[in-house]
């Protein structure tokens, strides 16, 4: 498994936002602390208790270090876990998450990034790392415990991957 999921749960023990149906959308002019977005205590997650999807946002401190950023989160079914980690101006990160027990690391760091994820079915896997200006991600999952790992470094970068099925698993690291 390309993420440990306790690892994600830890991260949101901090901030959340989740319910059965979620959207949450952070303007820029949010930046900083996120704990008023938290509609589910970590800690109830974490130990089992309700089974709900669960989100964690993150953005630097400094609203100015991440004016433009767009972060935004649709879950639907069970189980699900996102956390999206955002530093640098303008950055978009749009992801939604339809099954259940699907798991979403999201991380960029830089200008003009974006990341585009779906994914539907059961324990599906994504983590994607963005580093750089204006690199774009689109990613597509549908099955049953499909794995994408993503990286990319630099400049003006694309990649897209789409994988339907079950048990599918694609790595890239672009520099």
């Amino acid at each position: 498994m390309i993420i440990d999921a306790r690892h994600i749960v830890h991260r949101i023990a901090s901030m959340a936002c989740a319910s059965a149906m979620a959207l949450c959308t952070v303007p820029a002019t949010a930046a900083g602390d996120l704990s008023s977005y938290s509609d589910l205590g970590a800690s109830e997650f974490a130990q089992g208790a309700p089974k709900a999807d669960a989100a964690a946002i993150h953005r630097t401190r400094a609203a100015h270090r991440t004016a433009g950023s767009v972060t935004k989160i649709v879950q639907s079914g069970s189980g699900n876990i996102a956390a999206i980690d955002q530093a640098g101006q303008g950055n978009v990160a749009s992801l939604r998450q339809d099954g259940s027990d699907n798991v979403a690391n999201l991380t960029q760091r830089g200008r003009g990034n974006e990341i585009e994820l779906g994914q539907n079915g059961r324990g599906n896997v994504a983590s994607i790392t963005e580093v750089g200006t204006r690199n774009r991600t689109d990613v597509m999952q549908v099955g049953i415990q499909n794995q994408v790992q993503i990286q990319q470094y630099g400049r003006q970068q694309q990649f897209s991957v789409q994988q339907y099925g079950s048990g599918l698993t694609a790595k890239v690291i672009l520099y």
